[in-house]
């Protein structure tokens, strides 16, 4: 690749190699690199031509020189080889620059000759390889006479600019490059973003190639060194590129002086109003406190928030700057007729945007719907008592109790009665089968005794015994030892037979007394004949039994006696027939007693079945009311009364207690229908049942907001309008215009026809009532209300941010007007662009010797200007997108213009230095 290296006084071990071409084995293909007296013989600095002097006497290529093509010239060729060379010099000079430090380096070790030549990758080598290709560089053509050799430092100067431009592109489309790098590379190298700020690169690096060879080859003819040659034509490149960069500003500040002309006798041309609008984008910038304040402004009014659609902040409003707000003060001062406009049309918006949340309803249509409901409500609970009412009147007629109370007491007796009757008549024959044949006999000895003593032991003075009662007392003592057992059970009966009499008749008197007593003498003696030694076991087992069956009849109907009792023995009853029932059936403790008494002498079935018809007509009787129901509380009385006794029938009461909660089930029914009467007609709703003018129907519901109770009722309000479209829109619009009619001023915005909102009134109504609005409202619609709150407070700044409180403001706004008027040179539209107006006049004046003149028209053209951008100004103060699209103008500007020096500086230094650093070093091609 490179020769070999020795020090300084040695050869190269290969003489070969110190030659080697870089292209290989095909170095043949490429023409061979010629040494600086060849270019000499061809052309350059004689007269002869490229032919002549390749095949002259003294030309290099010798016997060969028919061999060597012609090479061509002029202005073009040389351009565009130039354009190539410079392509070469630029990518190869960072190993150009290795190469020439490292030879440097070497020299200064001792090494005579340069340790690299010829190194792959420098602008020989990659121009070289352009020719491989067919491509001109410089050593293919030739220069005749300095314009040629201009024309080819000019095409090296754009080589030199585009190059390095390419390069910084290709590395950062492929990523190559961090943000960063290009960022810092970017202003150094160049990186037009527009064809224009190409071309001007391109421009500018011809410019400064052509006229760095043209000082260069000046310095050549006076005969300077090498140094001084170098000098000049970086000099010169400079001179060049700068004299292009000149005519560009020229010319732009030849356009900005035509369009101050413009803004005086065109105004409304897009010239003047694009200097109208950078000079109100340099007021504004100026007035919020230069660039950095400015960008925050922009930024702030960038991302304001629109909350209201068709209401338009101004620029103030949307970004809170205080300086906008002085500004904005000092126009409206100015001339107020447009912010107030805008005020105006705020206020529209914003009271548009309220009855969009409810455009259509009639508040009639809610109480109209309140009374439906509550008739549909009313008959559903009519549906329902009904029903109540005939389940219970059925489980009433379910109890029975048909029968009147004599025909249930007839029934009664006769079934004890013939219970008894039928227990008799086994007694009877029990008593039969004791003795059947007649030969039992049994000491009497209680018998006789007993009757002995009785009669003894009467007094004299008492009523003598007479009748039945003397006759039974003689039979009784006049019994043997051994009485047969027929005769004394004989006697028993008997004596049973006269006490009944007795007691029917008379009662308990002396001789039932005696009769009784003498009964139980003849049981013992009965009783005791079991032990008798006539009586064997069989017979005393058949006594036992006869006797337990006397036992047993004699207790269980003698519980029943009240019922059964007869006057005499076939007289009437002793109880009528309609007071046996609540003798058995009976109220308090005795009830349970009676009830088992009669169900145990008469049998379950035939009981039950009597008494619980008996106890349904009771209950029905105390209980039952016109329409068939029972009262519940009389149910539960006479229940009470009863409990005893119906705890000896526990079926029969469960019936009951059934009937019972049938009944109460009416009652509940009826409570219901009356809490859901009382819930309906809950607060308002009460109230709204009763009216029907809109206007009532409004202040109602807006008296909702003034209780503590507000989302409660609110909330009830909603529920019963839920569904039906009508009431709710009605409800929903009688809402809108509440709050419409409570947030509004006295008097309408500005001309409008229209009513003023007020922001305090409208914030503090929805921050009071949001909960309870938010039954009836969606939340969308609640964040408009927000806004729209939200959109006062922002305009609001227009009339409070910049005012001095509790003081007059005159003084402040005639002040903020004279601080709102522009210096002397910024009526000239601004200091910067002065030739529009000053410079017009004032030579105009110096022509004709007027000064009067002069300053009339002077300031007829500073008014016109004045008057255009105070009229953009004004607009950017009510259009905050405005004010941001000037302020980011401004701040464009400044930029483009710093970038643009940059870029020049750049543009020169590239296409000034590197063409000359090209045909200085040892490396270039010739």
């Amino acid at each position: 690749m490179n020769d070999h290296l020795s020090p300084a006084g040695d050869q190269p071990q290969d003489a070969a190699a110190q030659d080697a071409d870089p292209f290989g084995e095909f170095g043949d293909l490429v023409p061979a690199r010629r040494a600086p007296e060849a270019e000499q013989h061809m052309g350059r600095g004689s007269d002869q031509t490229p032919a002549q002097a390749a095949h002259s006497d003294d030309s290099p290529y010798g016997e060969f020189s028919d061999l060597v093509p012609e090479r061509p010239s002029g202005f073009v060729q040389n351009a565009v080889a130039g354009v190539n060379e410079g392509l070469a010099a630029t990518f190869g000079a960072p190993v150009d620059a290795v190469t020439w430090a490292a030879n440097k380096g070497a020299r200064a070790l001792g090494f005579d000759r340069d340790v690299i030549q010829h190194p792959y990758g420098g602008s020989e080598n990659l121009a070289n390889l352009a020719r491989f290709f067919g491509i001109r560089t410089g050593a293919d053509v030739v220069s005749n006479g300095p314009m040629e050799r201009a024309a080819r430092a000019a095409g090296a100067g754009v080589g030199a600019t585009v190059a390095p431009q390419a390069m910084l592109g290709a590395l950062a489309k492929a990523g190559a490059l961090t943000p960063a790098a290009m960022e810092a590379l970017g202003p150094i190298i160049g990186q037009p973003a527009t064809l224009g700020q190409a071309a001007t690169d391109i421009t500018i690096g011809a410019a400064s190639g052509a006229g760095g060879s043209l000082a260069s080859d000046a310095a050549q003819e006076a005969g300077t060194g090498p140094a001084l040659q170098a000098a000049a034509g970086v000099a010169g490149g400079f001179a060049g590129g700068a004299a292009v960069a000149g005519a560009g500003a020229a010319a732009r500040a030849f356009d900005k002086a035509v369009a101050h002309g413009d803004a005086v006798f065109a105004p409304n041309s897009a010239r003047a109003t694009a200097l109208a609008e950078e000079a109100a984008g340099r007021r504004l910038e100026k007035a919020v406190g230069g660039e950095q304040a400015a960008k925050a402004v922009a930024d702030d009014l960038r991302y304001a928030k629109d909350y209201v659609p068709g209401s338009e902040p101004t620029a103030f409003q949307a970004s809170g700057s205080m300086e906008l707000g002085s500004l904005e003060r000092a126009a409206a001062t100015k001339d107020p007729v447009p912010f107030q406009q805008r005020r105006a049309d705020q206020n529209a918006a914003r009271l548009d945007a309220l009855e969009a949340i409810a455009p259509e309803g009639a508040p009639e249509a809610v109480p109209a719907h309140l009374r439906q409901s509550r008739a549909d409500l009313d008959a559903e609970a009519a549906r329902a008592l009904d029903a109540a009412t005939g389940k219970a009147a059925e489980a009433t007629r379910s109890l029975g109790g048909d029968l009147p109370p004599e025909a249930a007491g007839q029934a009664m007796r006769a079934e004890a009665l013939s219970a008894e009757r039928g227990a008799r008549d086994n007694e009877r024959a029990l008593w039969q089968a004791v003795d059947p044949d007649g030969t039992l006999t049994l000491p009497a000895a209680s018998t006789t005794g007993t009757a002995a003593k009785i009669v003894g032991d009467m007094p004299s003075t008492a009523k003598p015994m007479a009748g039945e009662e003397q006759a039974i007392f003689a039979a009784a003592s006049g019994l043997g030892d051994q009485t047969p057992f027929r005769e004394l059970t004989a006697l028993r009966s008997r004596v049973s037979t006269a006490m009944m009499d007795e007691l029917s008749t008379s009662g308990q008197t002396p001789s039932y007394g005696r009769l009784a007593q003498l009964r139980g003498a003849i049981e013992d003696d009965i009783t005791g004949a079991a032990d008798a030694p006539h009586f064997d076991p069989e017979a005393a087992s058949r006594l036992q039994a006869a006797s337990a069956a006397t036992k047993d009849r004699a207790q269980t109907f003698g519980a029943l006696k009240d019922i059964t009792r007869r006057s005499g023995q076939s007289g009437p009853f002793s109880t009528p027939d309609a007071v046996v029932p609540g003798k058995i059936f009976q109220s308090g403790p005795k009830g349970f007693e009676s009830v088992t008494a009669y169900r145990r002498a008469v049998g379950d079935e035939a009981a039950t079945q009597g008494l619980a018809d008996y106890a349904a007509t009771s209950l029905r009787r105390a209980a039952e009311k016109g329409d068939g129901t029972l009262d519940p509380a009389k149910v539960a009385t006479w229940r009470d009364k009863h409990q005893d006794a119906l705890r000896a029938l526990p079926g029969l009461d469960a019936k009951f207690a059934d009937s019972q909660k049938a009944a109460e089930a009416i009652g509940d029914v009826a409570a219901r229908q009356r809490q859901a009467a009382d819930a309906f007609s809950f607060g308002a709703v009460g109230k709204l049942l009763g009216i029907d003018d809109p206007a009532d129907v409004q202040r109602v519901i807006g008296g909702v907001f003034t209780r503590q109770d507000a989302a409660k009722q609110m909330r009830h309000i909603a529920e019963l309008t839920a569904g039906k479209v009508e009431a709710r829109q009605g409800l929903r619009k009688s809402i809108a215009d509440l709050i419409i009619s409570k947030a509004t001023l006295t008097g309408e915005a500005a001309t409008s026809g229209r009513d003023q909102l007020s922001a305090d009134k409208f914030s503090a109504f929805l921050k009071q009532n949001r909960q309870a609005m938010r039954h009836v409202f969606n939340d969308a619609e609640l964040e408009s209300m927000t806004n729209v709150a939200a959109d006062m407070r922002r305009a609001n700044r227009s009339l409070n941010a910049v005012r001095i409180p509790n003081q007059s403001n005159t003084a402040q706004d005639l002040t903020a007007v004279s601080r709102g008027r522009p210096s002397v040179l910024e009526l000239l539209i601004s200091a910067k662009d002065a030739p529009g107006g000053m410079i017009a006049a004032t030579m105009l004046g110096h022509a004709f010797g007027a000064p009067a003149i002069v300053a009339s028209v002077a300031a007829s053209f500073r008014q016109a200007g004045l008057a255009r951008v105070d009229d953009v100004l004004k607009q950017a103060l009510l259009d905050p997108k405005l004010a941001k699209s000037l302020l980011d103008r401004v701040a464009q500007t400044r930029g483009e213009q710093a970038a643009h020096a940059r870029r020049l500086r750049a543009a020169l230094t590239r296409s000034a230095v590197l063409p000359v650093i090209d045909r200085q070093s040892p490396t270039s091609n010739p």
